[in-house]
């Protein structure tokens, strides 16, 4: 036949698909030429069914292909391996919309359901600044502070992947070399803090301005101890180091709560208990 349009060819295809032993196909001279041709073919019934277990496995393969990330997500629920990350909540939601479903309605049922496809979290945010031991939990900060206070250890990375380890490879704010990072900083401080407070440290993910963390596997935990005072200011230059200097005898964290007020946290001043 000679060439037709697409709506001529549609037509054709129809045609010929209510023929009960004629089973239709398209040929093409090359691989990505737009222009080819119908085929038809008389088949016999197990030639038929190869044919469409053939089709339904190419299917399968590529519903399994465009899977991509979501394999890893389900391999890690699957292992009941510990998650680490830093200041990581916002990275779980987005894990979560993009390769697992769409996002709870309410912060219940989100919860329930980061923690069902995420056994267990550690959030090295809210472990150094629970501690109270580091001046800045920034990760860049916080690394290069834990890794001075504790020298030693062996952490290597896979054979071949060591790019990150050779001197002058910093790369601050690259996924890959955050992510190493972070299980540097986990590794230095995790075996301190974690011998007797595990389950508060597990699964409990820092909240930014807030002086409690959200707990997936439960009630939500106060995060900081010792004195809390509430601040205000007339002056919206106040920063967080004019804060901290005024506190010069003792350290503080300030969690802002807007331009004018905050939460000073003095972790080393203790409250009377009732």
């Amino acid at each position: 036949l000679e060439s037709c349009n697409p709506f001529l060819r549609k037509a054709l295809y129809q045609e010929l698909e209510a023929l009960p032993d004629v089973t239709t196909g398209t040929k093409k001279a090359k691989e990505g030429d737009r222009n080819g041709c119908i085929t038809c073919s008389v088949l016999t019934a197990q030639e038929k069914a190869d044919l469409a277990a053939k089709a339904t496995a190419a299917r399968v393969e590529e519903c399994d292909r465009r899977g991509g990330f979501c394999r890893v997500i389900r391999m890690l629920g699957d292992s009941k391996k510990p998650l680490v990350g830093h200041n990581c909540l916002y990275d779980l939601m987005f894990m979560y919309s993009h390769f697992c479903d769409v996002l709870p309605d309410s912060l219940g049922e989100f919860k329930e359901a980061l923690h069902g496809v995420v056994p267990q979290v550690f959030d090295t945010k809210h472990l150094s600044s629970s501690s109270g031991e580091w001046r800045d939990t920034q990760l860049e900060a916080l690394y290069k502070e834990v890794v001075a206070a504790r020298p030693g250890g062996e952490l290597r990375l896979a054979e071949g992947f060591d790019s990150y380890v050779k001197e002058g490879s910093e790369r601050y704010h690259e996924a890959g070399y955050d992510a190493w990072i972070t299980g540097c900083v986990f590794a230095k401080i995790g075996n301190h803090l974690l011998t007797e407070e595990s389950p508060k440290m597990s699964n409990n993910l820092y909240l930014m301005r807030s002086l409690w963390t959200l707990n997936l596997g439960g009630t939500d935990n106060i995060a900081v101890s010792g004195a809390i005072l509430h601040c205000s200011f007339q002056d919206k230059s106040v920063s967080t180091s004019d804060i901290i200097s005024s506190f010069s005898n003792t350290r503080a964290h300030v969690r802002w709560i807007d331009d004018h007020s905050a939460f000073v946290v003095l972790p080393e001043v203790q409250t009377a208990s009732k």
